[in-house]
């Protein structure tokens, strides 16, 4: 399935049919009081949400992601369309048919 961000084109990859949506977490911290038998749990709201897409692209659309790197754009995937953050592109791995495979990581806006 081809997605686009800010423009730049790249397949998604799906794993068993699963396709990937953004995920919500809280943000906490959880203390267990020295002696005791009380956990403590501290919550500051919840973060941002966040998406892994696993990508395939050719040379020049990877290019164009790695130039998007630290930018917001639209994001145009299985989940729909959304404004997000493209916070990380790793790892990149050589296919056969000069083809790449990628990890993207974005946040939600």
């Amino acid at each position: 399935m081809s997605a686009t961000f800010g423009g730049s084109t790249f397949g998604e990859r799906h794993q068993g049919g699963m396709f990937p949506r953004f995920g919500r977490e809280a943000e906490y911290t959880i203390v267990h009081v020295p002696g005791g038998s009380t956990t403590i749990i501290q919550t500051a709201g919840r973060t941002a949400d966040k998406l892994t897409i696993e990508a395939k692209c050719s040379s020049s659309e990877l290019t164009a992601l790695i130039g998007k790197v630290d930018t917001t754009a639209s994001l145009v995937y299985s989940g729909g369309t959304r404004s997000a953050y493209l916070a990380k592109l790793t790892p990149v791995e050589v296919g056969v048919n000069g083809a790449y495979f990628v990890t993207l990581e974005f946040v939600g806006r």
